[in-house]
């Protein structure tokens, strides 16, 4: 999951406020004064737009890194903005506020993703039983029309030391300017049904719990499954995305050290193809799963 800071029209006074603005509730704004790392927020390009119990509504101007070589918004930019956006207004709805984890993550686009820099997303979330949080939303263009819909299921712990995850760091100062603001690829390797890519990702993209963000993952992992898909779709061909999930088995630790994002074919068809991807922390464990559809459209001439 993600956390936040509020961040309204003006985002350069809030993001160095010391309380939320006067039309949030005073015990939510200062938990998602806290939710997030500015750091990884600036590097996302999340912005506020309203936020109450249980409701969360965010806009994001999109990295180059987070676009396509056609300059549309992929699946990775979508699951950045789901994962933050679903995670918090799920987080937001309990009473004491506390940590967060997301468990899963699932996007369907009913729409082409066409280019763009401005998306938004608009989440409703609530706790059930067993601290079990679970969200839905949707994901915009700048034009307002629908571009996605998603769901998310994640855990409320007191603790992430408890499950695993790492313990809460108070270091979350935003990062360097000598620092990269975006991962880099060491290595890639082609197979006839795989990609295999190595990747550095800097540590604005944490969560604050000392480990990557859960849509940084997401990101990661999508990376290796649009290289596989563009190379399947050949000349002529677009891809468009129809479905994209993670699950999180275990957390990847921001230590700096390079981590694997493959990917591979499972069907490839006349019009759908099926990848799947996992994302492999230093030690070579797995951390996430992916699966994703995607059909195709012929590009238009010159």
């Amino acid at each position: 999951m993600a956390t936040t800071r509020p961040n309204p029209d003006d985002a350069s006074r809030l993001a160095s406020a010391s309380s939320p603005p006067g039309d949030i509730d005073p015990a939510l704004g200062q938990w998602l004064e806290h939710a997030e790392p500015l750091a990884w927020r600036q590097s996302a390009g999340l912005r506020w737009v309203q936020a109450s119990r249980g409701h969360i509504e965010q806009s994001m101007l999109l990295p180059g890194v987070m676009l396509d070589p056609e300059g549309r918004p992929g699946a990775g930019a979508m699951a950045v903005l789901a994962d933050s956006t679903l995670g918090m207004a799920a987080a937001s709805s309990a009473t004491v506020h506390r940590g967060a984890v997301t468990v899963s993550l699932s996007i369907d686009f009913p729409a082409r993703l066409d280019p763009s820099r401005s998306l938004k997303a608009v989440g409703t979330g609530r706790l059930t039983d067993n601290d079990t949080i679970f969200a839905t939303g949707e994901m915009s263009g700048e034009d307002g029309r629908l571009l996605c819909t998603a769901s998310l299921h994640g855990l409320i712990v007191d603790s992430v030391r408890d499950t695993g995850w790492g313990s809460r760091s108070d270091g979350r100062a935003a990062a360097s300017q000598s620092e990269p603001a975006a991962p880099s690829e060491s290595q890639v390797s082609e197979s006839g049904d795989g990609v295999r890519l190595s990747l550095t990702v800097p540590a604005a993209w944490s969560n604050g719990w000392g480990n990557l963000h859960g849509g940084a993952v997401a990101f990661l992992a999508e990376r290796s499954i649009a290289r596989m898909i563009r190379r399947a779709a050949g000349p002529g061909r677009r891809e468009q995305y129809m479905h994209f999930s993670i699950d999180y088995l275990r957390p990847i630790p921001a230590d700096g050290r390079p981590i694997v994002s493959e990917a591979r074919i499972v069907h490839a068809g006349v019009s759908v193809t099926h990848v799947h991807a996992q994302v492999r922390r230093a030690d070579g464990r797995i951390a996430a799963r992916c699966r994703a559809a995607a059909r195709w459209h012929f590009r238009p001439g010159p």
